[in-house]
């Protein structure tokens, strides 16, 4: 279970009541190409000013297309146990879902899946290399 603080809701409102009145849902023909969302080391948690545009895109293809189905896989770095990044891959791809819900998408449409550290994009040993591995990806089933 994610625990929210009362902060955290009222910003995610105010987000929704923006979006709501700045970009009403509009049908397109293909989903968002850009995919990947880096998170915060310190939080595993979705840096909304940075990647609240591309949430949007995500979430009017969605809504236009209820059809669409998609699966957020959480990735962390190499660093912590097994266990302890599975759980941190876990809250990323949570905190993207709970971005995505906020925004109208129906949880039906959303499957979140922890990859932990199984699938790093980069098998270097540095901080530049952990940071892209530390990331959510968005992936459309049925592409």
């Amino acid at each position: 279970m994610i625990n929210v603080s009362a902060k955290h809701i009222t910003v995610m409102l105010a987000l929704l009541a923006s979006f709501l009145a700045h970009a009403a849902p509009t049908a397109v023909d293909v989903p968002p190409a850009h995919r990947t969302i880096y998170i915060d080391p310190t939080t595993y948690q979705v840096n909304v000013k940075r990647y609240g545009s591309l949430l949007d895109a995500h979430a009017r293809y969605l809504i236009a297309h209820p059809e669409a189905n998609i699966v957020i896989q959480g990735s962390t770095d190499e660093r912590g146990s097994r266990e302890y990044n599975f759980v941190d891959g876990q809250r990323a791809a949570e905190s993207v879902r709970k971005a995505l819900e906020i925004r109208g998408v129906k949880d039906s449409q959303i499957e979140a899946m922890s990859l932990g550290e199984e699938r790093p994009v980069d098998k270097g040993h540095s901080e530049k290399a952990w940071a892209k591995n530390r990331r959510v990806e968005i992936v459309y089933l049925g592409e």
